[in-house]
């Protein structure tokens, strides 16, 4: 993840944390930038022992649950584009039940969540 994807993902959980406890969710991050890391030397060990333990590459960059429901959201910049894992993960997920969003801008993060019901 590159630094104006990790800033916006920043912003959109600071603003997850200010709704958390009042909107009964919760919301965690998936740090898969660990598994891009890892491809080098001993990192392909911990890799593939990372994959056994059930990390999944292309998972999105937060997951929120509230009311029994799972809501993923995925970070880009602008013009950022998703990976093959990515796209994989978003069609097993929405195929699964869950809700997915990608979004370029917090102004998206924040009509996909307002959506949802996650935040007023």
């Amino acid at each position: 993840m590159n630094r104006e994807e990790s800033d916006l993902q920043i912003q959109v959980a600071d603003l997850l944390r200010l709704y958390e406890k009042s909107r009964n969710f919760v919301f965690f991050a998936v740090s898969n930038e660990v598994m891009g890391a890892a491809r080098t030397g001993g990192g392909l060990a911990r890799m593939k022992r990372f994959k056994r333990m059930g990390m999944l590459a292309g998972v999105s960059d937060l997951c929120i649950t509230r009311l029994g429901k799972l809501y993923c959201l995925e970070l880009k910049k602008p013009g950022g584009v998703m990976s093959k894992d990515q796209k994989e993960f978003r069609d097993n997920i929405i195929a699964s039940g869950a809700e997915y969003a990608t979004s370029y801008t917090l102004d998206e993060a924040i009509d996909a969540l307002k959506i949802w019901g996650i935040i007023p």
